[in-house]
């Protein structure tokens, strides 16, 4: 086939340019991350190279077929009538033109390739149809690759129709030339989901191999023929860190994580605030660029958002210039010149807020794209995101998981309390080893017991952390307490000393303590901080804390202030104070909260006393109020009682300390109350391990065909069958009344919620639309919204808070029982 004489594009690009164009961006990500070729052969055996430059060759030969070029013509045309009408020259590599023609299109509601659009005619299916007729022994990596390279080989009812549909010329007939094809691919897909796990692995890893990088090229040769250089991102390989200078020493965690390199996987235990996060940097550096590497790129995964936030900030300090870091984050020269990248559902708006358009031709964008896939040399992630890409439910996935087993993962944290997450660790772990990626996983107070649930042949590496000697941490137990009255006494102790960090183990108590602190008329600064904020109003508090209680506040003796915080305050967030109370909580959790309390006191050159104080948490009646630390009584899926290492923490904390005993914390007690609390591996049961069985059948069955099931929107759970974690359903409540708003699709939708919304529990929101007259009536109402153009669109019903329902200082407390005024605003 002779591509200089096909169209390649409606804009007249010619097939041959097109094709060049994905060879030159193909070549150009291999050169870029030469490992990717070697890790292929050493787990397949075979040549990624010459496969994906077959694939480039041949993935769009369907659009030199007649019913694909016909209809691109008649496009060509119009596009050419237009440019006669404007009196414009014709020239189809002219971006800028092409752009303003696809606006004016836009504009009248009109598609700018309309034939093509109406051809029913997928190339790629045509591109396949050629190869099996032509070249019957075509690698079939390549083969599948083309199939899949615009999203179009799944196991979606309407994916499975175009292929049944497209190219019908036969009204008569109910299949098309292409059916057999995806009939053919289909029984070998069936075939090997039934194959063991590690075949099963190995074979997704082989054939996403050259599908990622076949759509890697296609995409960023298509960007680049739409927009110039001007839209594209560089792809970049891993570097060294900065360092902290000449003459800087390195902390015993830092050592210890290069001592550590060699092993293929690594528990670093050390204190919070020792320089894990530097530690990870150099241990991965080992990987990456030692005599034998083991990875190209460096994944850090997150137990939360927040925290991803928060440590992306520290990671870039090692590799941004002085000039880029004094700069906002969202700043687009800082962005562009980062080899860091953030991914998770809300990253978009945490990196770029509502400055972007969202078009296609942002290169912020195209960053947020390339995040996803973990095409960065360093990506900071939530631990969400990668169980995500396993499901396969959709094409990004593959590109998630091929990166993903090309790199070095470090796991800041994860929440041994939960056996959602826990059992999907161990999948997802099991996984990694099967892909040989190198894991270091990291925290405070990890159990012992951790390294038989993790997979872990070599002892945990542990280290102390200097200075922690000259910080005296002396813990008192208060007793129960149904009000912030009940612990009054060491609230006051807070206002005289003008600091203190309380920590609340539920929106509700936090909204308590923070109502309690505002009628003591204090002039010290009182800042509430829970996961009920909007985006924009969590960074704005994010920058209060620090400012007030931060590092920098305390090298200049001005720290200011009593912080009031939820679980969202645990980890990453860099404060300190030396006054403490804490709603009970499990050791572990407690040891991340600690690690608050005088945490810039290591480097003071006098001794440090600080105090913690705990108060059991109960209701008016003197029940436990344990949440979220419970488990479902048996038999009562509704009623719940406290869960195992939270009454285990509370009596050793009742036993061991009294305002008359206090009892010291150091960093090795905190180890070995974890020790004791988690002795050994529990068996997953119930729930979890249905979930569990569930995650290992959907990575089974997408092991070459993307899933049909539903994924939402954070991908976080796919339909009703599995979860990420185990957190009560959220919905999306607006902070403002959408008034004649209309959103072209749902991803404008979920970016208006990104900006403006607040995550809430299904049963709050239900509890609150309930209430009547004499409850003061709902803070929430519901409003229908149009989704897409009004010819072809949908109605959707949002909630929204009413005006003075939603408020800065305290978020979306109305829902919790917080007074509120309509029209209060702050």
């Amino acid at each position: 086939m002779d591509l200089q004489k096909k169209y390649g594009k409606p804009n007249g690009i010619r097939l041959s340019t097109h094709t060049e164009s994905v060879h030159r961006f193909g070549s150009e990500a291999r050169v870029t991350w030469p490992f990717l070729a070697i890790k292929y052969r050493d787990l397949t055996g075979l040549d990624l190279i010459e496969r994906c430059e077959l694939a480039e060759q041949y993935h769009d030969y369907g659009k030199g077929r007649r019913p694909w070029q016909e209809p691109c013509k008649r496009d060509v045309d119009l596009y050419r009538k237009w440019l006669i009408e404007h009196g414009l020259p014709y020239d189809p590599g002219d971006y800028k033109t092409r752009a303003l023609y696809e606006r004016d299109c836009f504009k009248q509601n009109k598609s700018a390739a309309p034939n093509l659009k109406c051809a029913k005619y997928r190339h790629e299916f045509a591109s396949c149809k050629y190869l099996q007729d032509t070249m019957p022994d075509f690698p079939h990596e390549s083969y599948c690759a083309i199939a899949a390279h615009h999203g179009k080989l799944s196991l979606s009812p309407h994916v499975e129709r175009r292929w049944q549909e497209d190219g019908l010329t036969d009204p008569l007939q109910s299949n098309g030339p292409f059916y057999k094809l995806y009939q053919r691919i289909a029984r070998e897909h069936n075939t090997y989901q039934h194959a063991p796990y590690r075949e099963n692995v190995l074979r997704r890893f082989q054939y996403a191999a050259v599908r990622t990088l076949l759509r890697l090229a296609d995409t960023r040769a298509s960007r680049w023929e739409g927009m110039g250089d001007d839209g594209m991102v560089a792809l970049i390989p891993f570097k060294r860190s900065r360092g902290y200078g000449p003459g800087s020493e390195l902390r015993p965690v830092q050592q210890l994580a290069i001592h550590a390199a060699g092993e293929e996987r690594t528990i670093l235990r050390a204190p919070t605030g020792s320089g894990k996060t530097y530690a990870s940097l150099l241990w991965a550096e080992q990987q990456i660029l030692g005599e034998r590497p083991k990875a190209d790129r460096l994944i850090v995964a997150m137990p939360t958002r927040f925290t991803s936030n928060a440590i992306l900030k520290e990671i870039e300090e090692q590799y941004l210039p002085l000039e880029f870091r004094e700069q906002p984050i969202s700043s687009p020269s800082r962005r562009e010149a980062s080899p860091v990248s953030l991914y998770h559902s809300s990253a978009f708006y945490s990196l770029y807020g509502s400055q972007d358009d969202y078009t296609r031709s942002s290169q912020s964008v195209e960053r947020h794209k390339l995040s996803k896939q973990l095409a960065f040399p360093i990506t900071v992630c939530t631990i969400d995101h990668l169980l995500a890409c396993l499901t396969g439910q959709k094409e990004d996935h593959y590109a998630t998981f091929y990166f993903l087993a090309n790199s070095c993962v470090v796991f800041d944290e994860t929440d041994f309390y939960d056996p959602f997450i826990q059992a999907n660790m161990v999948r997802l772990l099991k996984t990694l080893r099967i892909l040989k990626v190198p894991t270091l996983i990291m925290s405070a107070t990890v159990p012992n017991s951790a390294r038989e649930l993790y997979g872990v042949t070599s002892p945990i590496r542990e280290v102390a952390q200097p200075g922690s000697g000259r910080v005296t941490k002396n813990m008192f137990f208060l007793g129960q307490s149904v009000t912030p009255a009940d612990c009054a006494n060491v609230i006051e102790q807070m206002i005289q000393a003008g600091e203190g960090i309380i920590y609340a183990n539920t929106v509700r108590r936090a909204l308590d303590y923070y109502q309690y602190l505002r009628d003591q008329d204090t002039e010290v600064p009182i800042i509430l901080y829970h996961s009920r904020f909007t985006e924009s109003d969590k960074r704005n508090i994010e920058t209060s804390l620090l400012q007030t209680l931060g590092k920098t506040a305390h090298r200049k003796g001005q720290a200011r202030g009593i912080a009031i915080l939820t679980q969202i305050g645990e980890m990453s967030i860099n404060i300190s104070s030396n006054l403490m109370l804490s709603d009970c909580c499990p050791w572990d959790r407690l040891a991340q909260r600690v690690g608050r309390l005088a945490r810039f006191a290591t480097e003071a050159t006098d001794p440090v006393q600080a105090r913690l104080y705990i108060t059991e948490p109960v209701t008016e009646t003197g029940e436990a109020y344990a949440w979220p630390y419970v488990i479902p009584e048996e038999n009562k899926l509704k009623t719940f009682q406290p869960g195992r290492p939270y009454l285990q923490t509370l009596t050793q904390i009742a036993a061991s300390a009294n305002n008359a005993q206090p009892f010291r914390l150091t960093p090795e007690i905190l180890v070995s109350l974890t020790n004791d609390l988690y002795p050994s591996v529990e068996t997953i049961t119930g729930a979890a391990q249905a979930n569990q069985l569930e995650y290992e059948s959907l990575i089974k069955g997408t092991w070459l065909m993307a899933g049909s099931n539903h994924m939402s929107v954070d991908e976080g759970s796919v339909g009703a069958s599995w979860k990420a974690r185990e957190i009560a359903d959220q919905v999306s409540v607006l902070t403002i009344k959408p008034d004649g708003l209309k959103v072209r699709s749902q991803s404008a939708l979920y970016d208006f919620f990104l900006e403006h919304g607040v995550n809430c529990p299904s049963y709050k929101i239900e509890a609150e639309l309930r209430k009547g007259e004499a409850d003061g009536g709902p803070a929430i109402s519901t409003l229908s919204i149009r989704v897409g153009r009004e010819d072809d669109g949908k109605d959707m019903q949002v909630y929204y808070a009413l005006p003075g329902a939603y408020r800065r200082d305290v978020g979306l407390a109305s829902v919790y029982g917080y007074p509120w005024l309509a029209d209060q605003t702050l």
